[in-house]
């Protein structure tokens, strides 16, 4: 946007994480949602999170803005910071978060 403050993305179509399913908005709101979460038990996310970005907003399955709190000169990069997450995999996240997956892999979105 011209105040450099939020950043609108259209997500591709295909994208999909390394178990096959399928990479919405709704995997960058719930990104989002995890890691401004208390489940997760890291102050440093929960802090990140809250001071680094101010909203996200999901227009369809495709399209997601991501509004940052003031201005800056990288706010693209900013903005791009935001990753999806497979709420299919975190479908039982809950206080004993890191018992239940610590030593569980998370699908991701690249080849790592």
């Amino acid at each position: 946007s011209e105040d450099k403050k939020t950043v609108y993305f259209k997500l591709d179509g295909d994208a999909r994480f390394s178990d096959g399913e399928k990479i919405t908005a709704d995997n960058y709101l719930f990104g989002f949602y995890f890691f401004l979460s208390t489940h997760i038990h890291d102050p440093w996310y929960n802090n990140f999170y809250s001071t680094e970005y101010q909203s996200i907003t999901r227009y369809d399955d495709e399209t997601i803005a991501i509004t940052l709190p003031r201005a800056r000169p990288d706010f693209l990069e900013k903005a791009s910071g935001i990753r999806p997450l497979p709420m299919k995999f975190y479908s039982q996240l809950g206080d004993d978060y890191p018992t239940r997956y610590q030593w569980l892999f998370e699908p991701t979105t690249g080849p790592y």
